[in-house]
């Protein structure tokens, strides 16, 4: 019993005097913190925060110059430059340092006095006292808490992962809103080249007598409001670069380019069951279980509060020689006292109080990973239902209805063409095929747009079945 109580204790002391006695998760998230390290940018040196040289990696972390139009380039930089980001490793590396924090033990006690009147004994008067004196808590004091706050760290570590991939999901709706934007910009100017050649159709015809002037104003009303789309989607346009780039973390972007390929589509190869179980271990999630169960080991540290502290100490009494004559054989020698204590823990009460509160706060931890799980669930129904609605309109447009649109535009100018039927016709059936190519996009976007949001909760890529099949 004596072993068993013993080596906990001075586990516990040489941990808190050497800062070392890590435990496995200490180190794993120091191994965690380096390799995030490695990805992250360096703090500016006059930043107020650390310079490249003060364990920052540049190497590895990707530049503008990676900007290929696609998202991944985008995801990559934004990882490493945003402050989002950032933020959210500091405060998991100041978690990592806790664990030290809780493992020390009380300073160290000197004391020094000396005698305003000397106490003369046979060997000679007392004229000075030296006092060193060390506290040790009970064991599970230190250990339990050092445990706590490791596991605190680790959820810390946890809430970054959730915090990059909500930046990534905030990249990736930036990023399709300029792709958005690009491909509505080139449909209204689609529809402006139309516009613009049946204006010069139109006033042939209207300059010998084929078409009514008004035909000729009611087209130039459609071209002039066609420009203005453009010029407002232009000023849109930069308004979602500057999103992106806030995104990002780059300051000062005016550009940033955007592939023009449609966006993918298709159904997610998964099944439902997978992505439910995946989200439930969303690290939202696991930071909340994490800190349940931090706050068990808190409760059993708070209980070593209940056991009683012991105390080391020696002290030194300083003694002058004796005025004895002849003086005697041990004249002059110093006295050395060695000292235990106790601390007795009296006030029992209090001491239960801080272990309830602890253990309460492990339930409260516990409940809310309980409604998070729940409400990441309905976000994954939610994030389906739209991802299956934005992939059939999908299919339904660029397949059927855009599709039909072009031939019974293609039917219209014919007719057009041999005069038996008005340009109104024409102009609806332009207009309908607008409309629809428009609908087309907004769909993509849409499809992209629940997709972020499904990896997002789910905490990983998710591949897709082939839309063409």
């Amino acid at each position: 019993m004596q072993r068993t109580t013993l080596r906990p204790c001075l586990l516990a002391l040489a941990g808190a005097l050497s800062g070392g006695c890590t435990t496995a998760v200490e180190r794993s998230v120091a191994r965690d913190l380096d390799r995030i390290e490695r990805t992250l940018a360096p703090l500016p040196a006059d930043g107020g925060g650390a310079s490249p040289g003060d364990g920052q990696r540049a190497g590895d972390t990707p530049t503008t110059a990676d900007f290929d139009g696609t998202l991944p380039p985008y995801l990559a930089y934004a990882f490493a430059h945003n402050p989002r980001v950032r933020a959210a490793f500091e405060a998991y590396r100041a978690a990592s340092y806790d664990p030290k924090v809780a493992r020390r033990l009380p300073e160290p006690r000197l004391t020094i006095a000396g005698f305003v009147r000397a106490v003369e004994t046979r060997v000679g008067p007392q004229r000075a006292r030296i006092g060193v004196a060390q506290m040790f808590p009970w064991p599970s004091r230190l250990v339990q808490a050092g445990k706590a706050a490791a596991l605190r760290a680790r959820a810390e570590g946890r809430r970054f992962e959730a915090v990059a991939l909500d930046v990534a999901r905030v990249v990736t709706y930036a990023f399709v809103a300029v792709w958005r934007i690009d491909r509505l910009t080139e449909v209204e100017r689609r529809r402006l080249a139309v516009f613009e050649a049946l204006e010069a159709s139109v006033r042939a015809r209207v300059e010998v007598g084929g078409a009514d002037v008004s035909d000729l104003a009611r087209l130039a009303t459609r071209t002039l409001r066609s420009k203005d789309r453009i010029d407002a989607l232009a000023a849109q346009r930069r308004a979602a670069v500057a999103e992106l780039a806030r995104a990002l973390g780059l300051e000062g972007a005016t550009d940033l380019p955007v592939t023009k390929a449609p966006l993918p589509a298709g159904l997610p190869a998964e099944d439902p069951a997978a992505l439910y179980a995946d989200a439930a271990r969303h690290p939202r999630v696991e930071a909340l279980a994490v800190r349940a169960e931090a706050e068990r080991h808190e409760a059993k540290a708070r209980a070593g509060r209940r056991l009683p502290s012991f105390g080391l100490g020696v002290d030194w009494i300083i003694t002058g020689p004796a005025r004895m004559d002849p003086a005697p054989a041990d004249s002059g020698k110093d006295a050395v006292i060695a000292m235990g204590t106790v601390d007795i823990p009296l006030w029992q009460p209090s001491y239960g109080a801080e272990v309830k509160k602890a253990r309460a706060v492990a339930r409260m931890y516990e409940a809310r990973r309980v409604s998070e799980v729940q409400a990441v669930r309905a976000a994954v129904d939610a994030a389906l239902a739209r991802l299956d609605d934005a992939a059939r309109r999908v299919d339904l447009y660029e397949r059927t209805l855009v599709a039909q649109a072009k031939a019974a535009l293609f039917s219209t100018r014919a007719a057009y063409a041999a005069r038996t039927l008005p340009l109104a016709d024409v102009l609806d059936a332009e207009e309908d095929l607008i409309e629809l190519s428009r609908d087309a996009v907004e769909a993509r976007a849409d499809l992209a747009r629940a997709y972020a949001d499904l990896e997002a909760l789910v905490g990983r890529p998710i591949p897709r079945k082939d839309p063409t099949r």
